[in-house]
This record gives structure tokens, C-alpha cells and sequence, in this order.
């Protein structure tokens, strides 16, 4: 099953993205990754469904 989730902020622009599309084999957990604003590579992602996203944009929410 696909999926992409995106995080926003307020101008919707993104803040992080979780995704399966096949395209950073280099990743130990291929194709699960997560792309982070200011960083230019993706790093791996166990978020693999929505309510693990959810709990995670929640614990990064609490550190702000």
C-alpha cells in the first residue's frame, strides 16, 4: 500500500513528510523514509502509518 503524509506549517509550506515511494534505495528500512525541512536527504522512517505519524508530529510539537 502507498502512502504520503505531510506536515504543514501555517503558510503551507512543509515542515516533515513521510512517504514509501521507491526512489532512496540507499535507506536500511527501503522504501519507508522521511523528509525533514532543511535537510537535503531523506532519513529512515519507521512511521509507516498514520496513527505513527500522528505521535510523531506530537512528540516533536511537545519540544517546541
Amino acid at each position: 500500500m502507498k502512502y504520503s503524509y505531510y506536515w504543514l506549517d501555517s503558510e503551507d509550506k512543509m515542515i516533515s513528510g513521510w512517504d514509501n515511494a521507491p526512489h532512496h534505495q540507499e535507506l536500511e528500512n527501503f522504501p519507508h523514509h522521511r523528509h525533514e525541512r532543511g535537510k537535503e536527504k531523506p532519513s529512515v522512517s519507521f512511521e509507516i502509518g498514520l496513527e505513527m505519524v500522528f505521535r510523531a508530529i506530537l512528540r516533536e510539537m511537545r519540544k517546541r
